[in-house]
């Protein structure tokens, strides 16, 4: 199985620019039942602004002492801990968020992500088929479903069937490009 170092740091690169678009914004759109057809990558406003991840968790933390079950301060400080990269506590945060909101499929992602970043891929995957049974037409789940299964477990053909769903979704999107890239790099047989 012999792949261009360059290549997989171009996937690699793509992937991770997509998973801090998704830690971008309200989760609103993301987590509603989406039909097919429907846009799943639709970039908020602050997308592509550097977030300010100790002063989000200065707000959030100061609004889970008034709410502890306020689902989007639990969000906004797993996110910043996801992108601090201190998995540990944003594993804790998502899984109190997907308590307080089980259709959450996003924190569902971030959750499997999370796990898989640990070296605990299986466990990850669980999630991911949570973050699935929850929504299905989310496309980024899909695509991380795909990632795991590659990278984490070494399951290339069920990561292939992954990135084919994802494209299905929507294949114009840039979910639905970033899974033809994993594809394009990872052809059957090698």
């Amino acid at each position: 199985m012999k792949r261009s170092r360059l290549g997989i740091f171009v996937i690699l690169l793509v992937f991770g620019a997509l998973t801090l678009v998704g830690c971008g914004g309200s989760g609103e759109e993301k987590t509603s039942k989406k039909q097919p057809g429907q846009g799943y990558s639709t970039p908020t406003p602050d997308a592509g602004q550097p977030i300010d991840h100790p002063e989000v968790l200065s707000q959030s933390q100061e609004r889970l002492k008034e709410n502890p079950r306020d689902w989007q301060a639990l969000r906004d400080t797993a996110k910043s801990h996801f992108g601090l990269n201190q998995y540990n506590d944003a594993i804790d945060y998502y899984k109190r968020a997907v308590e307080v909101n089980p259709d959450d499929v996003d924190s569902f992602n971030d959750l499997a992500l999370s796990h898989h970043y640990l070296g605990r891929s299986s466990e990850g995957l669980e999630f991911v088929e949570k973050g699935i049974e929850s929504n299905p037409y989310y496309q980024r789940i899909w695509l991380t479903k795909g990632f795991i299964l590659a990278y984490g477990t070494g399951d290339l053909d069920k990561a292939r069937q992954a990135w084919q769903q994802t494209k299905k979704l929507d294949p114009e999107s840039p979910i639905g490009k970033a899974a033809s890239d994993f594809l394009a790099q990872f052809v059957e047989g090698r």
